[in-house]
């Protein structure tokens, strides 16, 4: 008997945008997923490979990112994309998260998934407003997803494991020195 293609899930570390840059994002993937009969998905940074359970080692504060810009690529994972600015905040997440430190990693927050003409794509990215000019992460989580994935059979399957909030820093280490 064939196997289904869910049969090959990975579960994939997720930070998730706080509000409102989240209710932003949202409009513009429900806009894009609109205007290009794609899925509709939660905005998020891919951190990579890992369990739910490696999301309690996190004691890490919510931490902001730099957009560098609307960009694409021929691949389905990254149709249409923000790209952002890598930072040492990220790089100490990754690191409690157990993840490797690698010059591949490319930081981005996706927008659509949908096999397009690169023209198609270029026009989007050209006439759209950039959103934002930061994006704060407060939550990650632990998704489940088919390996590949590759359309939007396989985004629509996506499911939320787990979540796990990024806390501030005690009131004490708020406090400035006299």
């Amino acid at each position: 008997m064939p196997k289904s293609r869910y049969d090959r899930l990975i579960t994939v570390l997720w930070a998730l945008p706080a509000a409102p840059e989240r209710a932003k994002l949202r409009s513009l993937v429900a806009e894009f997923a609109r205007q290009c009969d794609a899925p509709v998905f939660e905005p998020h940074l891919t951190l990579g490979r890992g369990g739910p359970e490696a999301l309690a080692r996190v004691l890490q504060q919510p931490f902001r990112l730099r957009v560098g810009g609307f960009d694409f690529t021929e691949r389905f994972t990254k149709t249409l994309f923000l790209r952002l600015v890598m930072s040492p905040d990220l790089i100490a997440l990754r690191t409690a998260l157990g993840l490797p430190a690698t010059d591949d990693y490319d930081p981005h927050l996706s927008l659509l998934y949908r096999e397009l003409p690169t023209t198609s794509k270029a026009d989007l990215a050209r006439q759209a407003a950039l959103p934002l000019e930061t994006v704060l992460f407060d939550r990650l989580a632990a998704v489940s997803c088919p390996d590949p994935t590759s359309s939007r059979a396989d985004v629509e399957s996506w499911k939320i494991l787990a979540t796990h909030p990024l806390h501030p820093p005690p009131a004490s280490e708020l406090v400035s020195a006299p």
